[in-house]
């Protein structure tokens, strides 16, 4: 009895052996990688909403479960000041940031965002993502794996009080931020002075300043119609974004999940990041539009000439104050002509 209990025994704990055998295997592979999105903005915002969370559903989708983009929103996880840090150190796998916020990091990118170079943020979007795939600037992008690039629409020049005429305004202290913003903000005649997006509200509230130097989408963010009253039409630089994760967290995933971020990953993807931003801005334009007292201008065609003539400089020590920098920017500006020619 005892020696066919233990045959029994043997039997069963053989057969219990090779049924772990058969199943544990197939549920390690049928387990996703988890990625966690962190897109610093809120749950509702455009952003989120048109195109980070579109682009999630389509890689979790091509993943063939193999990946899990998992989405949070909001500044608890990762912010604007700290989203490069979070990544780096894996507290977050994939991220949206501003590139300018992350100081020395990617000078060559911001010739996207020059004073008077480009004034449209599709074709701009599209060009600088085609500027990455050169290799131009493989300095700044080695250790990292775009996802999407996107320039923002150029800042405009808002000011708290309708003048008589723009020569008046001469002088007057003007919010902005970037080197080369405040040059030629300095060379247009004006003062500027440093403040964040967070201080831009109350310094002209409590007037500090005159005016702020602003791109279109911070107005609903910042409430800035409320402190506004005159918009000037004039491109005085933009800034650059990114969507990314680093080249090593993406190296280690399996192969499909990486299909599915490269097939995702492309000058489509930039193009509609860029009709984000392009969107915000017209949206906060139109609004803007609507509230009683504000006046919307542009440079009749001598001044606006003047006014770019005057940039000039600016753009020529960037360019000669960047490794290959002159490269770059010309580089830039051809790509940018080859999509506004529709190739």
């Amino acid at each position: 009895m005892i020696r066919g209990a233990t045959k029994m025994f043997v039997r069963r704990a053989a057969a219990a052996l090779f049924a772990a055998a058969v199943i544990v295997p197939g549920a390690a592979r049928a387990e996703a990688t988890k990625l966690v999105f962190a897109t610093t903005n809120p749950p509702n915002s455009f952003l989120t909403v048109q195109v980070f969370k579109p682009w999630v559903a389509r890689v979790n989708g091509a993943s063939g479960g193999t990946l899990e983009v998992d989405v949070r929103d909001g500044p608890s996880i990762a912010n604007l000041s700290n989203f490069y840090d979070r990544v780096t150190n894996d507290v977050v796998q994939i991220v949206f940031g501003m590139q300018g916020l992350v100081g020395g990091r990617f000078p060559l990118s911001a010739a996207a965002g020059l004073p008077y170079v480009a004034d449209d943020a599709v074709t701009a979007s599209v060009a600088l993502w085609r500027l990455y795939k050169s290799g131009m600037m493989d300095t700044e992008y080695q250790e990292l794996k775009p996802v999407m690039l996107a320039v923002l629409p150029q800042s405009r020049l808002h000011l708290t009080k309708v003048p008589k005429s723009i020569e008046e305004t001469a002088g007057m202290k003007l919010i902005t931020s970037g080197k080369e913003r405040s040059e030629v903000v300095s060379r247009l005649g004006y003062t500027p002075i440093t403040g964040s997006s967070a201080d831009m509200f109350p310094m002209l509230q409590r007037n500090v300043a005159g005016g702020v130097v602003s791109a279109w989408p911070a107005f609903e963010t910042f409430k800035l119609a409320e402190v506004t009253a005159y918009h000037l039409d004039v491109p005085l630089g933009g800034s650059t974004s990114i969507v990314f994760m680093m080249a090593k967290r993406y190296a280690a995933l399996p192969e499909t999940a990486r299909k599915a971020i490269d097939d995702n990953s492309d000058e489509k993807q930039s193009r509609a990041f860029g009709v984000g931003w392009d969107q915000m801005a017209d949206e906060a334009r139109s609004t803007t539009q609507k509230l009683p007292g504000h006046v919307f201008a542009k440079l009749d065609s001598e001044t606006a000439e003047k006014w770019r003539r005057a940039a000039q400089p600016v753009l020529d020590d960037w360019a000669r104050a960047q490794p290959n920098g002159e490269a770059v920017l010309a580089k830039f500006r051809a790509l940018l002509a080859d999509v506004q020619a529709g190739k």
